[in-house]
């Protein structure tokens, strides 16, 4: 599948959003979330995927984080979304991508049942795990002034069990599942090592 949109006006955009980030979801997280759904959208079969609709969804996600914006801000964000989009794109797209974005959070717990929605969210969640995902949950926890292992609840690494661990059985496409089985035994290396050097 070939996906040869000019986004640069939206790439412009999250940079300014997400530009001075540095708890995980900068720009940079954008991209690749955006490169991991290109990868499924090649081995994805499906007369309801709209790979315009998926891409646009990865690289504006995280531009209705309440983790970023707080919640009193995600309305004036949509706003600003509608406003960047509304010359290029139908009221439909629009739609349907800010459904998308403020749906497939981990912490909403929703389930998915729209292709486009699943793979936004399996994009997103194999950025979550593997070794980036392992950078990003320090970069997280220390831009919260989060011990690593402190052994409380409210530890960096508790963030392993409550959710990272959790993720390869949560993917929808089979390309996604693919990948986080790689990931994921990368996760749980790591904790090994972790813990043997410290004991």
């Amino acid at each position: 599948m070939e996906n040869n949109y000019n986004f640069d006006k939206v790439k412009d955009f999250v940079l300014q959003e997400l530009g001075d980030d540095y708890s995980g979801h900068d720009y940079f997280h954008a991209i690749r979330v955006y490169n991991n759904a290109k990868k499924i959208l090649a081995k994805t079969i499906d007369d309801n995927v709209n790979d315009k609709i998926v891409l646009l969804s990865t690289l504006l996600h995280d531009c209705v984080d309440h983790k970023l914006f707080g919640e009193n801000k995600i309305n004036e964000q949509i706003a600003k979304i509608k406003k960047l989009l509304v010359e290029d794109y139908s009221s439909f797209e629009i739609k349907e991508i800010i459904d998308i974005i403020q749906s497939i959070s981990y912490s909403k717990n929703i389930k998915l049942d729209n292709i486009n929605a699943q793979i936004v969210s399996d994009a997103d969640r194999l950025d979550a795990i593997g070794a980036i995902g392992i950078i990003r949950t320090i970069e997280y926890g220390a831009s919260k002034k989060r011990k690593f292992d402190d052994k409380t609840d409210n530890c960096t690494i508790n963030h392993f069990y409550e959710k990272l661990l959790k993720l390869k059985d949560l993917m929808y496409t089979a390309e996604a599942k693919k990948i986080a089985i790689k990931r994921h035994e990368f996760l749980e290396m790591f904790l090994k090592e972790y813990y043997d050097e410290i004991n």
